[in-house]
């Protein structure tokens, strides 16, 4: 990147404050460049879905890119050579940020007073799969252990149906025994008396 950047330093090495602008630009349109370059060249070249992965982490920072270089190499007058500066500094600093296993040797432009750098760690593959296999591990044991709360919970209900069933048989058995009892009774009386008639 030394070629381009060398090349587009000369015209604006007139002026001191523009030199400035020029030299914003150019650190923060490399830092983004090697961002993108570490990331992508970080996973195994023998793992295809980490290097497309990676490739995919730097699609957005790649467009954005592309789009500030653009409009830096279409500029026309001071103004827009620093607001594009601005630009290239803030999306470097996002880059900084966000991309997972961007270098952090850079001093960031967009931080308040006291404000700590946070980054994004790499990630890999393996990594995710790891991740997503004790998240599916813990969703199977909190379900496991639901599954088992409500089979004890039904089950409870089940006994406590099976209870009102038992009592209410009995009941009708104790009933009906009684009522049985009663006839008996009352047949026994009757013959009692009509045999005291016959008499």
């Amino acid at each position: 990147m030394a070629g381009p950047r060398e090349a587009g330093r000369l015209p604006w090495r007139l002026g001191t404050n523009m030199a400035t602008v020029v030299d914003r630009y150019w650190e923060a349109v490399s830092y983004v460049h090697r961002a993108i370059d570490v990331v992508e060249s970080a996973p195994s070249a023998l793992n295809l879905v980490d290097r497309y992965a990676a490739r995919v982490k730097t699609e957005p920072v790649r467009g954005e890119l592309s789009g500030v270089e653009a409009r830096w190499l279409r500029s026309t007058n001071d103004l827009e050579r620093a607001k594009i500066a601005r630009d290239a500094e803030l999306l470097a600093d996002r880059a900084q940020e966000s991309l997972p296993g961007a270098p952090q040797d850079r001093r960031r432009t967009n931080l308040w007073a006291g404000e700590v750098p946070t980054f994004t760690p790499p990630t890999t593959y393996g990594d995710e799969v790891a991740r997503e296999a004790h998240d599916a591990w813990d969703w199977t044991k909190n379900a496991i252990r639901r599954t088992a709360d409500d089979a004890v919970s039904l089950g409870t209900w089940v006994l406590v149906a099976a209870g009102i069933l038992l009592t209410t048989n009995l009941w009708r058995a104790t009933a009906g025994t009684q009522r049985d009892a009663r006839r008996t009774l009352n047949r026994g009386l009757e013959l009692v008396a009509s045999e005291s008639e016959q008499r």
